[in-house]
């Protein structure tokens, strides 16, 4: 196999973060390049995730929010006008 090498300059705490990764998933950061490499070149496109991951703290508490929330704890009531709605936030 023939070989090429990519010189590829980032921040070292991105690349320490990467190699845990890629490690995690059994592979080195080297194979983790290779294999979205293969991808794109495979597929023609290139996948962005643009909805953020929430951390635990957040999770948890999204996670408890939503559990009250469907028992109709802490909700605000509905309004059919802008007046009521207002009063009730004053209120």
């Amino acid at each position: 196999m023939h070989t090429a090498v990519i010189h590829l300059k980032t921040k070292k705490d991105l690349k320490r973060r990467a190699e845990r990764l890629a490690e995690g998933l059994g592979l080195t950061l080297t194979g983790l390049i290779n294999l979205n490499l293969s991808q794109l070149v495979q597929s023609s496109e290139l996948t962005v995730a643009l909805q953020p991951k929430p951390n635990q703290k957040t999770a948890e508490r999204l996670l408890r929010l939503k559990r009250e929330a469907d028992a109709d704890k802490n909700l605000s009531p509905t309004f059919t006008n802008t007046e009521d709605a207002l009063a009730w936030l004053r209120s």
